[in-house]
């Protein structure tokens, strides 16, 4: 039987935070049985049994305007409500905790049903579609950034930050460095557009490439996505040798995280969370679909003096040049983003999520002290 049960799912800003707290879970309370809760046919039925955690795999479907498509999302709404119900009653948690995406409304509502305490953690400003609705009958909500708390009136709103793993603490910034071959001393800007890539971001990077390596002394790890990766190479100057390493995809970012001095990019909820956590300054540019919800996480690192922020739009022509290579020649702005930063950040919220989750779980036993 499960004390915990975690639920979330379709993509990696709502798995890791989960696998972030079930590892402090189980460092917090040793023994503990920790269960997620997911599809059967998004990333978390491959990451989280590769990750050693036990898993179940209930049905769900995201929501749709069109009718047709609205109605099967229903139907498998209430066959995985049946499916979670079912699964309520055979571990009989403790304690519910949801992460968001689609994969976790049946667990949610049959935990709520059941008389389970339920928790929902919100990694954006802007709350996805299935917290938004299932937080006002929560337990309480969890925010990851400031900003967020009027969605849920009359609901406990408690921050915590984004939970992630510990492994992105455990390397030395010297150990770090070597890793990504950076010269002693040599400042290091890191770009990245996140897993897949970003071509707005890296042909930016690219059209202000000589500009940065005539103009200043930083060198670059280029994280350019699989797709952007064979145009970058061919479109590098020939002096970038030795000072900008072009990189298709990075298995370990947090590694590259703590090597940097600076960092462009998105402004995903994962992606703030580590640099802020590893008190990084960043220029974002937001990813101006989806809702748009980056464009307020990259406020919320703007207002905080942790971030510059140029729109996706505004990156063509000498937009990011602009930004950007000011920056790069003023290393007391620098230290100053990555204070305001280490501000911002949450290092310890994998921590204070999972204390938060065993208070609730074993409220007699002080479980989270």
């Amino acid at each position: 039987m499960a004390d915990v049960v975690l639920t979330g799912g379709g993509t990696g800003g709502h798995v890791y935070p989960a696998l972030a707290v079930a590892e402090a879970l189980v460092r917090l309370r040793p023994g503990l049985d920790v269960l997620f809760v997911g599809t059967p046919d998004r990333m978390e039925a491959r990451v989280v049994p590769a990750a050693g955690w036990r898993f179940e795999a209930i049905e769900a479907r995201g929501l749709s305007s069109r009718p047709l498509e609205a109605v099967k999302a229903v139907a498998t709404l209430a066959r995985g409500l049946g499916q979670a119900r079912d699964l309520m009653r055979r571990e009989t948690p403790r304690v519910v905790l949801g992460t968001g995406g689609f994969a976790s409304a049946p667990t949610l509502l049959a935990a709520r049903l059941e008389g389970v305490p339920t928790y929902l953690h919100e990694q954006n400003v802007v709350p996805g579609k299935v917290n938004r609705w299932l937080g006002r009958w929560a337990t309480g909500v969890l925010l990851s950034l400031p900003g967020g708390e009027h969605w849920w009136s009359g609901v406990e709103c408690i921050f915590t930050g984004n939970p992630i793993r510990q492994t992105a603490f455990q390397v030395e910034r010297s150990v770090a460095r070597a890793a990504v071959k950076v010269p002693e001393g040599a400042p290091l800007l890191l770009v990245t557009g996140g897993s897949q890539g970003a071509r707005r971001i890296n042909d930016a990077m690219l059209d202000l490439a000589p500009r940065l390596l005539r103009e200043t002394r930083w060198h670059v790890l280029h994280v350019t996505g699989p797709a952007g990766f064979e145009d970058a190479r061919l479109r590098l100057p020939a002096e970038a040798e030795g000072r900008w390493t072009l990189v298709p995809y990075m298995d370990d970012m947090p590694t590259a995280v703590v090597a940097c001095d600076i960092a462009v990019g998105r402004a995903g909820a994962t992606t703030l969370a580590e640099l802020t956590a590893m008190g990084k300054g960043m220029v974002l540019v937001p990813y101006p679909f989806a809702g748009g919800h980056q464009l307020l996480n990259a406020r919320a690192a703007l207002d905080a003096g942790a971030a510059r922020v140029i729109t996706d739009h505004a990156c063509d022509g000498p937009g990011l040049a602009d930004v950007l290579l000011p920056l790069l020649t003023d290393p007391e702005a620098v230290d100053q983003m990555a204070a305001a930063s280490l501000r911002l950040g949450s290092p310890n919220a994998a921590d204070q999520v999972a204390r938060l989750l065993l208070d609730a779980a074993f409220p007699l036993s002080n479980a989270g002290a």
